[in-house]
């Protein structure tokens, strides 16, 4: 048939460079050595990331406001900044929705200087100003820093609740600070923040958040008190009852019920005047002026204290783009390393993405032995020997060197999704030599004693479905490959690696198995050579 005749063309082809290959067999031994060590090689060169980012087709950007921001002030600039994003970018915004401080139901509760801003987009087809969703983002962030006094995080929605909930932080990376004292942690944490700004693809870093929330100090003059004979207790209740309020009542509505509650007026308790003038009766019921029970002083604190693990804690966060996460979280770290003295009783640790790829590639560094291991048997138990077994293993350190080489080719960085695809790969890989050590050792046993001949018939019989089993498995992985859709990101790399490995093991296959077969079968039958 016409495909026949294809396939015996390719034959023709090829059989004079695999002749050419046994007979100059050290050097094509030494070739597959050199392909070894370039794979691994470019191995080291590749960047590393939990998984790809997935094009979501929005944006979450998180901007942080001085503390203590009130919340008209906030509203003002939420709405300047839709107006300019929407007069900047009117080709690839759809709209632009905001949300501050805390809902009724407090799923999602945040401060009134925190703004959450998701940012719809229009289909790509219709951008004018970027290409790629991740340009928009530093289009985006570029504009959005000529306002002072704001730190932004650019991410997408499910992006920032992923990172929230995996490591407690909206960001990427999160550097957490553990130590006892608030103000040595937020010295350490200011100067690592400076420190991320020195690397280059650290982007968006959120220093310290909670600090700087303006605070009234009273402290009791205990003297004072006894004298006027005015307890704590009736103080607290009066500062309270003015400033927080106090239920001094019901109202009835029909069948609702309403708390009736006093306390100063708004102006009234803006007034640092009317703090120290605050009256309280004494014990003859004459009132005495708050400055004269206590010192009255005001500063700057922290809005939370946050705990983990029964320490104290403070983040540094920052995002990543225009680069791998390994190569800048491994960057920072010598930096920090250098620059960054942590007393006795402090520490420091890497979460987010980054915590999350290294326990992801700790898993793989025990199951993928496991995996390798487990075709090892497989091989042996099929065989009935370790040489025929290590033989068809070749194939698979020899199928990864194309799955590394693919990504690079690419520009990929290896991720939880790509080192699936080099388990399969390896399951893969091994079916072809399988089915070309079985021929040869098949006709072996029906007296074709001379090991190059054994291999020409044997490469020759078993040519074509050499080339459908690689090129069918190929094929079915190339949609994943080329794919745009959602969430096709996590898939490129995964079918990348297999496609890939995949080719070099079938030039494995097709070249080197053959000759390592004849050097192997020559050290156990002499007298065959």
């Amino acid at each position: 048939s016409w495909s026949e005749r294809i396939v015996d063309k390719m034959y023709e082809q090829i059989e004079p460079h695999v002749k050419k290959a046994i007979e100059h067999y050290q050097i094509t031994l030494s070739f597959a050595v050199l392909i070894l060590i370039s794979g691994y090689a470019g191995f080291s060169l590749i960047g590393g990331e939990f998984i790809p980012k997935l094009q979501e087709g929005d944006f979450n950007i998180e901007v942080n406001l001085p503390v203590g921001t009130s919340l008209t002030e906030s509203l003002n600039l939420s709405d300047k900044i839709q107006e300019e994003l929407l007069k900047e970018f009117p080709d690839e915004i759809n709209k632009v929705v905001s949300k501050i401080g805390t809902t009724e139901i407090p799923m999602d509760p945040d401060p009134l200087e925190v703004q959450n801003l998701v940012i719809n987009l229009k289909e790509k087809n219709h951008w004018t100003k970027a290409k790629k969703q991740e340009d928009l983002g530093d289009l985006i962030a570029e504009v959005l820093k000529k306002y002072p006094g704001i730190t932004i995080s650019v991410q997408q929605p499910i992006e920032n609740r992923v990172n929230e909930l995996m490591s407690g932080a909206k960001t990427d990376v999160v550097i957490k600070l553990y130590g006892p004292d608030n103000d040595t942690l937020m010295a350490k944490a200011n100067q690592i923040a400076e420190l991320c700004k020195t690397v280059k693809g650290a982007a968006d870093i959120q220093g310290i958040k909670t600090y700087g929330l303006p605070q009234i100090n009273i402290n009791y003059d205990r003297n004072s008190l006894a004298t006027y004979g005015i307890t704590v207790d009736q103080v607290n209740f009066a500062i309270q009852t003015a400033f927080a309020g106090a239920v001094v009542g019901k109202v009835y509505e029909n069948a609702k019920i309403f708390d009736l509650t006093i306390r100063l007026s708004g102006e009234e308790r803006e007034s640092n005047q009317n703090i120290t003038g605050l009256l309280i009766n004494d014990k003859d019921g004459n009132p005495i002026p708050l400055y004269q029970l206590a010192e009255i002083t005001t500063n700057k604190g922290f809005s939370e204290v946050r705990h983990e693990s029964m320490q104290r804690l403070i983040n540094v966060g920052f995002n990543v783009r225009g680069r791998d996460m390994t190569s800048v979280v491994t960057e920072l770290k010598k930096v920090v390393a250098d620059n960054v003295y942590m007393p006795y009783g402090y520490s420091m640790k890497f979460g987010g993405e980054f915590e999350n790829f290294e326990r992801a590639t700790s898993r793989l560094a025990l199951v993928l032995p496991i995996s390798m291991i487990i075709i090892l048997i497989l091989l042996y138990l099929t065989f009935g020997n370790l040489k025929d077994s290590l033989l068809i293993y070749t194939v698979v350190p020899l199928a990864a060197v194309g799955g590394v080489f693919s990504l690079m080719l690419r520009d990929m960085n290896f991720s939880i999704s790509a080192g699936v695809g080099f388990i399969a790969l390896f399951g893969i890989a091994v079916l072809n030599a399988i089915m070309l050590v079985s021929r040869f050792n098949a006709l072996g046993e029906l007296g074709v004693d001379n090991l190059e001949e054994r291999v020409l018939i044997g490469l020759k019989e078993k040519f074509r479905p050499v080339l459908l089993t690689s090129m069918v498995a190929a094929l079915g992985f190339i949609p994943m490959a080329v794919s745009k859709s959602v969430g096709a990101e996590v898939q490129k790399p995964l079918a990348t690696v297999v496609i890939g490995g995949l080719f070099t093991a079938t030039i494995v296959t097709l070249f080197i198995l053959p000759v390592l077969y004849i050097v192997f079968k020559r050290k156990s039958t002499p007298s065959n050579s």
